[in-house]
């Protein structure tokens, strides 16, 4: 047997039943239109990431769980970050 070999006989299934890996129907389609224009008419449509595949990309970090956002807003300047925040409280 080579040095780096998987015995494939040692793997197997974790405990538990399977759970199914995907986005909720909600946010298949990306982000909630309202939300994605009111973000878009604020900073600007460029720093509002809104497809399933961008919302995918972040939700999850060097932990084990995931959680996918509704939408990912990316501020350039403090003025940005004054206005979503201030979207954030009023909403």
């Amino acid at each position: 047997m080579a040095l780096l070999q998987p015995d494939i006989a040692r793997i197997g299934r974790p405990p538990g039943s399977p759970t199914e890996d995907r986005v909720s129907d909600e946010l298949a389609s990306g982000t909630p239109t309202d939300l994605k224009n009111a973000l878009s008419e604020l900073i600007g449509a460029e720093q509002v990431l809104h497809r399933a595949i961008d919302l995918v990309r972040y939700a999850s970090d060097a932990s084990p769980y995931r959680l996918i956002p509704q939408v990912v807003a990316a501020p350039r300047t403090i003025d940005d970050v004054v206005v979503l925040l201030k979207y954030c409280r009023e909403n």
